[in-house]
C-alpha cells in the first residue's frame, strides 16, 4: 500500500483532514483492522499547534485526539506504513528539520525519529510500507529529496533532487 501527502490528498490509503497549501499531509494505517487517518500540527490565527487527530475512514464523525507532536509547527509533511507514521519538517517560527513518529495502533504523543538533511517547510511526503520520501519545500525553495526507512529510527538520507526547486507538491 502506498500513501502520498500533499495538496492533492493521498494515493492508495486515505483522504485528508486538513489539506491545502498550509495543511499537514495525512498518514494512514491499520488500527484494530480499521483504516484510520491522522494528522498533526498546523496553525489558526497565528497560533501554532502540536495536536494530532485521527478519524476512522469508514465512518463519519468528528476527529479524536491522538496525542501531540514533539514541536508545535505548521507546513510539515507526513509519511506512513501500516504501523508507523512520521511527520517531517515544518515551520515553528523558522524552518525545521525535526522528524517525529507515532505507532499508529497506540494513541499517545509522538517521539523523536531523527532529522531531515535540511530544515524546511512546505514539504511533501509520500511512502510505501517500507520507505518514506520527503521532497521539495521552502529553503527558500528546495529541490532536495530525502528518504527514510520507516521502521528504523535515524536521520534522513539524500535520495536525489527534483528537476525544479519548488514547494507544495501534490
Amino acid at each position: 500500500t502506498q500513501s502520498a501527502g500533499g495538496a492533492g490528498g493521498t494515493g492508495g490509503q486515505a483522504g485528508s483532514l486538513n489539506q491545502g497549501g498550509h495543511g499537514t499531509p495525512p498518514g494512514t494505517g491499520q488500527w484494530d483492522g480499521t483504516t484510520i487517518a491522522y494528522n498533526g500540527g498546523g496553525n489558526n490565527g497565528g497560533t501554532l499547534y502540536n495536536t494530532m487527530d485521527y478519524i476512522t475512514i469508514s465512518t463519519t464523525g468528528n476527529a479524536t485526539d491522538f496525542g501531540d507532536i514533539t514541536v508545535a509547527r505548521k507546513r510539515l509533511g507526513g509519511v506512513s506504513s501500516d504501523t508507523r507514521g512520521v511527520f517531517g519538517g515544518g515551520d515553528d517560527g523558522t524552518n525545521s528539520n525535526v522528524m517525529d513518529y507515532i505507532t499508529i495502533q497506540t494513541t499517545g504523543n509522538a517521539t523523536d525519529f531523527g532529522d531531515l538533511t535540511l530544515a524546511k517547510s512546505y514539504i511533501t511526503g509520500c511512502s510505501s510500507d517500507t520507505r518514506g520520501i520527503f521532497a521539495g519545500g521552502q529553503y527558500p525553495y528546495s529541490d532536495a529529496i530525502d528518504y527514510i526507512t520507516i521502521a528504523t529510527l535515524g536521520n534522513a538520507t539524500d535520495f536525489g533532487d527534483l528537476t525544479v526547486a519548488r514547494r507544495q507538491l501534490a
